[in-house]
């Protein structure tokens, strides 16, 4: 890649990171305990980027809890400490300190080897550390994604060589492993989310999660169902050509 496109790229990103946050979600992120500011700063501005992670985990952090619990009760003190490493990684990369810093301390003990009586009450102080988080980081999400709506309409007459376009180039970037990728399936779903709905949701969340090896398979699957669509439609319109043309 041309090194005078990545360093747009970058600067680009620095510009979005000090951008105003949209209504609505700075307020949001307050309520959460969520460094929002930071957070974005610390992706670039990539805030696409940025909500996608935050629904994975947001997704994921509601079954932490029973995990762990799962994990001590049988023992497995590495195990859950691992899990716990996981989350408080998580956490602060999201920018809420507060629940990575209480994880963390279950994380240690965990880590010590603790079990037995010392294993649940750990276990019940970190679940009631994320449970505590969940509502108000769902809450975040929910105003990220309103900010992000897609400007499609549902029903909206797709473009289908603008978004094969788009998916094509998606694909290369993750051939490459390259996170621009990110940036491609933020300005997809920005301009197509709402005319395609839930054909998108399991790619979004393959790059959301970084896993550009599903997300490779996923974006060449519905570029090849694309290109199908269109070959069917186009032998529909030449038969019914051919029909009016000679319709005995």
């Amino acid at each position: 890649m041309p090194q005078d496109d990545t360093n747009g790229r970058r600067e680009r990103r620095l510009t979005a990171a000090e951008a105003p946050l949209p209504a609505g979600v700075g307020e949001a992120a307050v309520a959460a305990g969520v460094d929002i500011s930071a957070a974005l700063k610390r992706l670039g501005g990539n805030r696409g980027l940025y909500r996608r992670m935050l629904g994975t985990f947001v997704k994921e952090l509601a079954a932490m809890p029973e995990q762990v619990a799962a994990h001590a009760a049988q023992g497995e003190t590495q195990a859950a400490s691992r899990l716990l490493h996981t989350v408080k990684g998580q956490a602060g990369t999201l920018g809420a300190m507060a629940l990575s810093a209480e994880v963390a301390h279950g994380e240690k003990r965990f880590a010590e080897g603790h079990a037995g009586g010392d294993a649940e009450l750990l276990v019940q102080q970190v679940s009631v550390a994320m449970t505590g988080a969940g509502p108000g980081l769902a809450a975040l999400l929910q105003a990220l994604q309103a900010a992000e709506a897609p400007v499609a309409a549902p029903g909206a007459v797709l473009d289908s060589d603008a978004v094969l376009k788009l998916l094509r180039t998606i694909g290369q970037h993750l051939q490459n492993a390259d996170m621009a990728a990110t940036d491609g399936m933020a300005e997809l779903q920005r301009q197509y989310g709402g005319a395609l709905g839930e054909q998108l949701q399991s790619l979004d969340e393959a790059i959301s999660a970084l896993d550009f090896d599903r997300a490779l398979h996923l974006c060449n699957a519905l570029i090849n169902e694309m290109t199908e669509g269109q070959a069917d439609a186009e032998r529909g319109d030449q038969a019914c050509a051919a029909e009016w043309r000679y319709p005995w």
